[in-house]
């Protein structure tokens, strides 16, 4: 028998937790205002040096010629939310147009959210409300120069700045380990504080795409937020490389213990860390260079709203 008023509920319920993966989208945007002079990982180093390792320079080549060239992708997506111990999942559709547009659709297209070259567009058919903005307006909201590049790039598992030899970390020079190049991207006119973040994005050393952007904001004396974007399970298609799986982590450290109930901790040097915040992300039957359109128009009775990430 079927039930329409709790089938409507938990669709509801649905569209108001996709709404916040547009919320915790904030922590993805802050990858391109962190700058750094050293990894926020302590990871073991091996005593067996690999006289191969490349040199910067190398490196920066390998990166630029593992860049993938697509036309287009497409993809279904798994999408699970784990907030304070709590979590639940959710099916999607993704497609790309390289360097044009981004385009997602929640199951049955409730939630839609598209992205252009200059701005981002998103609609609720339940709430009937849209939000339709700039990048330049998002810049002015949130204090973040954001654009579609950097956006595209994270999704794919590339740099989404240029590379500069200058920011290459050697601090890891055995077989297997990852290159590290530390950010510095924050311009001596800006007025956020340089010391206030640290960062620094590791190379996979045998494919040469990103294998994690990691970086921490101090909060305060003795806590900081740990932000980690992490790939896993490259998969080759049409001799391009992708990332299967993305999580990304929020975790805050504290001094002082922590014995919420409920809560995966982890500990950093003399800091001991709560898991707020995690995004996990798979694509499953990807497929390249396909036509296909991006269906998206927003009702003329449709609210709109404005930017809300708090």
């Amino acid at each position: 028998m079927n039930c329409p008023k709790l089938s409507e509920e938990l669709t509801v319920l649905e569209a108001q937790e996709l709404i916040k993966i547009m919320r915790f989208l904030k922590y993805f945007l802050l990858l391109i205002i962190i700058s750094s002079c050293k990894p926020t990982k302590d990871i073991t180093r091996s005593t067996n040096l690999d006289t191969e390792r490349l040199n910067a320079k190398q490196v920066i080549r390998k990166v630029s010629k593992s860049k993938s060239k697509f036309r287009s992708f497409q993809s279904k997506l798994k999408i699970k939310l784990n907030n304070k111990g709590k979590s639940k999942s959710y099916s999607a559709n993704i497609r790309i147009i390289k360097d044009k547009a981004i385009w997602l659709s929640s199951t049955a297209g409730i939630v839609r959210v598209l992205i252009t070259k200059d701005s981002l567009f998103y609609y609720n058919k339940l709430q009937k409300n849209y939000l339709k903005s700039s990048f330049s307006n998002i810049d002015e909201i949130l204090g973040l120069k954001l654009s579609y590049e950097t956006i595209e790039s994270l999704l794919i598992s590339e740099p989404v700045e240029k590379i500069n030899k200058s920011d290459f970390n050697d601090s890891f020079n055995s077989k297997g380990d990852p290159y590290i190049f530390n950010w510095s991207i924050i311009s001596n006119s800006s007025q956020i504080n340089k010391n206030v973040f640290e960062g620094s994005y590791f190379i996979n050393s045998n494919n040469f795409k990103i294998n994690q952007y990691s970086f921490k904001i101090k909060q305060g004396r003795n806590n900081f937020n740990l932000y980690e974007l992490s790939y896993f399970d490259f998969i080759d298609i049409d001799n391009m490389t992708f990332p299967s799986k993305i999580k990304l982590y929020k975790t805050n450290f504290e001094v002082q213990n922590s014995e919420q109930e409920n809560l995966v901790t982890l500990k950093l040097d003399n800091y001991e860390g709560v898991l707020m915040d995690q995004i996990n992300l798979e694509f499953k039957s990807i497929k390249l260079n396909n036509k296909f359109k991006l269906p998206f128009k927003i009702p003329g009775d449709y609210k709109k709203i404005l930017i809300d990430v708090q």
